[in-house]
């Protein structure tokens, strides 16, 4: 299984929706539980939607590289084969997620798990989006930058390699839950929206 190997210590944490375990400390698997509550948030607060898929959402965080090696081993398996920051799987009874910790600060690191985890709950808030709207929202959502008291959503690049933006700042109230919205439009940047969301 994925938590058979033996070293360091592993740690656990639990938040509302997400279990985290990981071969980091336990500050460290509590952060990326409440890293995944902020993304939880944001699509709450943008969709207007629980997202409880009433399965048990597992988040395994593991160090880097050679810990990933250590839970994932058929990645190595192919000659030249892709080493993934992160995997993101439907189970038969539960929701996972597979992250190396150590590509957090780089531009982009998880870029794809944030991608996957958007089509997952564009697919609890919605019964059937058109292909292109899905892809359209996981790429929107995907660059997501989820620090421990901000989510800043939209930063997408366009085919030239620029990247647009127009900001949206979403702040919500820790003891009510509830959000405000605020949008500043700028008529020449179009297609994409950079926001925060605040807790």
């Amino acid at each position: 299984g994925w938590a058979g190997r033996a070293s360091p210590a592993w740690s656990a944490a639990r938040s509302p929706l997400f279990v985290v375990v990981g071969d980091v400390s336990e500050k460290q698997v509590r952060l990326v539980a409440h890293q995944f509550e902020q993304l939880r948030g944001l699509f709450v607060t943008n969709l207007k939607t629980d997202l409880d898929s009433g399965r048990p959402f597992v988040i395994l965080a593991v160090r880097d590289e050679a810990s990933l090696r250590g839970v994932a081993p058929w990645f190595w398996e192919r000659k030249g084969g892709a080493i993934p920051a992160g995997l993101f799987s439907r189970g038969s009874d539960k929701d996972y997620v597979l992250l190396r910790l150590d590509v957090a600060d780089r531009e982009g690191g998880y870029q794809v798990i944030y991608h996957e985890y958007a089509h997952f709950v564009t697919g609890l808030a919605f019964r059937a989006l058109p292909a292109w709207l899905s892809e359209g929202l996981a790429e929107f959502y995907g660059a997501s930058e989820v620090r421990e008291h901000t989510v800043r959503w939209g930063r997408v690049q366009l085919p030239s390699g620029t990247v647009q933006e127009v900001n949206v700042a979403v702040a919500i109230g820790s003891a009510t839950g509830t959000a405000g919205i605020t949008t500043a439009v700028d008529p020449s940047r179009t297609l994409v929206m950079t926001g925060a969301v605040t807790a």
